[in-house]
């Protein structure tokens, strides 16, 4: 990938960031862009979001290298990162290596890479499929509706699934005690959850029978 202008992220922060976003991402083939994890470069961040309409995921994490925006199939994705993860030996928690990924996609490509570097072990490239779609630019504007506090009393139903999903994500240090918080503005809006400075979700609610 010498030739090639890369993005290049911490190997664990990538995988952590891709189990999260691959929670979040639709199944539904008819709607093949909400299929993708959307990796893109924002400020100083490599962001993963993903969505099935109903909640949606960012995970954001430093970069160096080129910008970058670029969909690619969650599931297969997700299986990629972990995949190379998987080949880091346990004696390079021993030296002062830091495990790194570098995604890359020549235009046009059908696949994006991901390469593992920097780590006791020669550099390994995978691929996954990658799409030429738009990821929905909802998001954000979803996290500006759930983005306000209020003190007022909020009620609203939540289906059982979309908590389910709230509650598997994971900041990779607190497994047993996770401490989300949870912002509310108004019956029928967006809620938002926070895990850290760098994890936020959103889940839509339902609305309540008349």
């Amino acid at each position: 990938m010498s030739d090639k202008h890369y993005t290049e992220v911490n190997a664990y922060e990538l995988a952590l960031a891709m189990a999260n976003a691959v929670l979040f991402a639709s199944t539904d083939v008819t709607l093949p862009a909400i299929t993708q994890i959307h990796l893109v470069t924002r400020g100083k961040y490599l962001v993963a979001e993903s969505t099935d309409r109903y909640v949606a995921l960012q995970h954001r994490m430093p970069y160096e290298g080129a910008e970058l925006d670029v969909l690619v199939e969650a599931k297969a994705a997700a299986k990629t990162v972990k995949d190379l993860v998987s080949r880091i030996p346990a004696s390079n928690r021993h030296t002062t290596e830091h495990p790194v990924i570098k995604i890359a996609r020549a235009d046009g490509a059908a696949f994006a890479e991901f390469t593992l570097a920097s780590y006791i072990g020669p550099d390994t490239t995978l691929t996954a499929p990658a799409y030429d779609g738009q990821f929905p630019g909802r998001i954000d504007d979803f996290f500006s509706e759930a983005g306000m506090v209020t003190d007022e009393p909020v009620s609203m139903i939540m289906p059982s699934e979309r908590l389910a999903k709230l509650a598997k994500i994971s900041d990779g240090v607190n497994t047993k005690h996770r401490f989300p918080e949870f912002r509310f503005t108004s019956p029928g809006k967006p809620v938002q959850v926070r895990l850290g400075q760098d994890i936020r979700a959103v889940a839509m609610p339902v609305k309540h029978p008349s």
